[in-house]
């Protein structure tokens, strides 16, 4: 029982906080109105929640690979699969988003084109994720690399 606390533990310091500060963010800008008064904070938002879910999901995919000696797949599959999951994230909150306006009639949603923006953007923050931590670790590797050299 307390391996299993470790890793969940684990998993929520090293991957599940980023997801949780946007959506607390999420809760303390809508109870003040602020998508109201600033319409492009819906934007950001999205592009932010984007970041949060590739990082958390990249985070926990490297947690569990490290864990388990069973889950080895190469860096493409960790990529591919972490985007995936992000797009999935994206669908699931969204999901979210209408049962609210249905169950709650919180109006949240505001037609087909937001909808389908709010996806794209969260897509686009997970991408932007991706491509920087594949960026450092390229350039992590190259240093490293240099340094061996000299």
């Amino acid at each position: 029982m307390r391996l299993r606390r470790t890793l969940l533990g684990r998993l929520f310091i090293e991957a599940g906080w980023s997801p949780v500060l946007v959506f607390l963010f999420h809760l303390i800008l809508s109870f003040f109105h602020v998508y109201e008064a600033w319409a492009p904070t819906d934007i950001v938002l999205h592009i932010v929640g984007g970041i949060s879910i590739a990082l958390c999901f990249h985070n926990a995919l490297t947690i569990f690979k490290e864990r388990y000696d069973a889950i080895d797949f190469t860096m493409p599959v960790h990529y591919l699969l972490t985007f995936s999951l992000t797009g999935s994230a994206t669908v699931f909150w969204e999901f979210g988003e209408f049962l609210a306006d249905r169950i709650l009639n919180t109006q949240v949603q505001r037609g087909l084109e937001d909808t389908l923006l709010d996806m794209a953007l969260g897509i686009v923050g997970g991408s932007i994720t991706l491509s920087v931590i594949y960026f450092l670790k390229c350039h992590n590797a190259a240093t490293i690399e240099t340094r061996n050299n000299k």
